[in-house]
């Protein structure tokens, strides 16, 4: 655990300091508050031991500094004070601080107090990595284990904002699986899920940058985003795709248009000059999709592009 120390008695810094590293904890020192507020910006800090009484800004103002700029994080501050004064300690508890000791500290009563408190930023440390877990697994689809239209919507706002910021494009692929409903109607809801499983390995293994991105739309419809990419290199991204899925020939004796599974795209492209919503993108996408099914499946249809089969 690192401790951050707020202490302007350098005889008092140096004791607690010796005793803080013989509990095994690592020691930040700051003789002010100004000088605290620029460490802890440069540390990850656990614990702040604050004494009362600093130059310049005291320790109720810089707790009370602390708590605003990090508002966001937690991390337990305990005031070090020789006063006996409930007003004062009132005031610091009301600051941001979390508890407090009376000096001079014995060693058995500090190691006892940062013990206790080590085990409060265990738990607090290990319920916030199974909050990001819960939260990564709720932008994640059950079935196929790529994004799912949650994590999907959070995708295009932030490459959005991205684009906007950039001044750059933004590639947006629809997907539709042909003719699934009479494959699931034919093989069945296990055969189902598999074909939309392998569908989803295949279109995630086809996207060669890291900031590409599949997500699974709805039903058997996917998305595509393809940050920074203009017409011509969407345009290439779903010729492969239409081939990729094409290439895992999954029987499919229902379709009107192969004797395997195949899919249609519609690809739609905007800039931060075009004025366009994430709406208008995505209708777009929707309406090309609409002619690649019209023109007879199996294929992609996009601004720069008749359709074209794979």
């Amino acid at each position: 655990m690192k401790v951050m120390l707020v202490e302007d008695d350098r005889a008092v810094m140096m004791v607690t300091t010796a005793y803080i590293k013989s509990f095994g904890h690592d020691v930040v020192e700051a003789i002010s508050g100004e000088i605290a507020l620029e460490l802890f910006d440069l540390n990850t800090i656990d614990l702040v031991l604050m004494d009362f009484l600093l130059p310049g800004i005291d320790g109720v103002e810089t707790t009370r500094r602390l708590r605003s700029i990090y508002q966001d994080e937690w991390f337990p501050i305990i005031f070090l004070t020789s006063a006996n004064d409930d007003k004062h300690l009132a005031q610091g508890i009301e600051a941001g601080a979390d508890d407090y000791l009376h000096k001079p500290i014995t060693p058995i009563v500090l190691e006892s107090k940062i013990t206790a408190i080590a085990r409060l930023v265990k738990m607090q440390k290990d319920l916030l990595h199974a909050s990001r877990k819960m939260e990564k697994l709720s932008y994640l689809d059950g079935l196929t284990h790529i994004y799912n239209r949650r994590g999907f919507d959070r995708a295009i706002n932030s490459e959005w904002k991205r684009m906007m910021r950039d001044k750059n494009s933004l590639a947006f692929l629809m997907i539709d699986v042909d003719y699934f409903k009479k494959f699931n109607d034919h093989y069945g809801h296990q055969a189902g899920d598999e074909c939309l499983k392998t569908i989803a390995t295949a279109l995630e293994d086809n996207l060669l940058r890291p900031a590409d991105l599949v997500a699974r739309y709805g039903g058997e419809e996917f998305a595509v985003l393809l940050p920074a990419t203009d017409d011509i290199g969407a345009l290439q991204v779903a010729i492969k795709l239409v081939s990729a899925i094409a290439q895992l020939k999954i029987a499919h004796s229902e379709s009107d248009v192969a004797n395997t599974v195949t899919i249609s795209i519609g690809v739609a492209v905007t800039s931060s000059f075009d004025g366009l919503t994430q709406e208008d993108l995505i209708k777009s996408a929707d309406e090309y999709l609409y002619k690649a099914k019209s023109s007879g499946r199996n294929q992609h249809c996009s601004t720069i592009s008749s359709t074209e089969k794979a």
